[in-house]
């Protein structure tokens, strides 16, 4: 639906755990990717705003978000993107 409402699904193994409710967000913020941005082996978010283009990550840490940065504003709505790659403790070293 489109109310705006966020939930993280916590699992054990392929089972629902808990259900967390998260924050409320604008319709124009859609989820573009999922994957470890800080090399804390948790999945995070990445979400772009279609009306301004920015593109801002949420950190979550046991399930809900820890903090959130905008990652970069790309004034072009045309562009989109394509891929959201790890961030793995290994190639920080």
């Amino acid at each position: 639906d489109r109310t705006g409402e966020t939930q993280f699904w916590l699992y054990n193994g392929t089972q629902r755990s808990q259900v967390r409710a998260g924050t409320s967000i604008a319709s124009t913020w859609q989820a573009v990717g999922a994957t470890d941005l800080n090399a804390d082996r948790t999945t995070d978010l990445l979400w772009r705003n279609s009306s301004t283009g920015e593109l801002l990550a949420w950190f979550v840490q046991n399930g809900s978000v820890s903090r959130s940065a905008n990652v970069l504003t790309e004034r072009d709505l045309n562009w989109q993107p394509i891929a959201v790659l790890e961030r793995s403790a290994s190639a920080l070293s």
